[in-house]
């Protein structure tokens, strides 16, 4: 399942705050939040605070939706407006 494409949400669970995201690769993409945000330069300030407070193991990676590489950012888009994440 981690190779595939599709929708995920990442979630702070001291907080229940959360992030909704698209990936080419579940794994590939987890990756990049996780050395990303260990480098203190995680594109979404919030995400990168709650982090730096928090740290790696508050954190849970959730894939939501499978999808076709062709259908990311449609899906991304809706499954934002409909879960209205913390992280924007």
């Amino acid at each position: 399942m981690l190779n595939k494409s599709g929708i995920y949400k990442i979630t702070c669970d001291p907080t229940g705050k959360f992030y909704i995201g698209s990936a080419v690769s579940f794994k590939k993409r987890w990756c990049s939040h996780v050395s990303t945000a260990e480098l203190g330069r995680h594109h979404n300030r919030h995400f990168q605070s709650a982090w730096t407070k928090h740290g790696k193991d508050a954190f849970r990676f959730e894939p939501l939706l499978v999808c076709k590489k062709d259908d990311l950012l449609m899906y991304e888009q809706r499954a934002i407006d409909f879960l209205k994440p913390n992280f924007i």
